[in-house]
């Protein structure tokens, strides 16, 4: 599974409704596997971490993972780790990074999400579960006090390749061209197929590798070659 923002962000929308609480001891009892385990207890980078993994990055949440070194972990799951400039830079799916400190996960040009402190206004030693809707959750853009160190970036989404146009076949007949027809098609491509009140006309306009596309008259309707007597 390839990850992307959209995941991410439904990876947040899941936590989000999870009411997952604040515990630096207690960091990935939120997560087990894969999947979220509700009124648990989580960190800002153990949050973090898990918003990309569960998303689809090859991201390693194993061992040691912390504001420390989440920049380099996730750099080597095809982040791009750049210098912190300013809040204009920061771009829906970034994390931004203080490393030691925190970690902030960009949702939206309005919105950042992250774990912050438990219900005591400290790190560990809380109840379980998100005591008062602020200990996880969602907070306006801001600039952090000990500033903002990086910006890291997920890789460019691949852009599905185009279609490939199929080969269509070449119109046999011309504008100007009179036919004799019993059926007619309502559209070029697509449509219903109609009796003919009038049972022949003029070609006015032909429409190249559409599925009918001759059309008679003043907007008769269409023809295929098949339907041409």
């Amino acid at each position: 599974m390839a990850g992307s923002i959209i995941k991410m962000n439904e990876a947040v929308d899941l936590i989000n409704k999870s009411n997952e609480g604040y515990d630096q001891s207690q960091r990935w009892s939120f997560l087990k596997g894969l999947k979220i385990v509700k009124g648990k207890e989580c960190d800002c980078s153990s949050l973090c971490g898990a918003i990309a993994k569960l998303s689809g990055y090859p991201v390693d949440i194993s061992g040691t993972f912390y504001t420390g070194n989440i920049a380099a972990k996730l750099k080597a799951a095809g982040f791009k780790v750049l210098k912190y400039t300013n809040l204009a830079a920061v771009k829906v799916g970034d994390f931004l990074v203080v490393p030691g400190r925190h970690v902030e996960y960009v949702y939206s040009t309005d919105k950042f999400f992250s774990a912050h402190i438990d219900e005591r206004g400290k790190a560990s030693g809380g109840k379980a579960g998100n005591q008062t809707g602020k200990e996880v959750g969602f907070r306006p853009p801001y600039n952090h006090s000990s500033g903002w160190v990086y910006i890291v970036r997920p890789p460019e989404e691949k852009k599905p390749a185009a279609a490939k146009p199929t080969a269509t076949t070449k119109a046999k007949r011309k504008v100007g061209e009179k036919v004799s027809f019993a059926e007619l098609w309502t559209q070029a491509d697509g449509g219903k197929k109609v009796k003919a009140a009038v049972k022949s006309g003029k070609i006015t306009r032909v429409k190249t590798g559409a599925a009918h596309p001759y059309l008679v008259g003043n907007g008769l309707g269409w023809l295929s070659d098949k339907e041409i007597k």
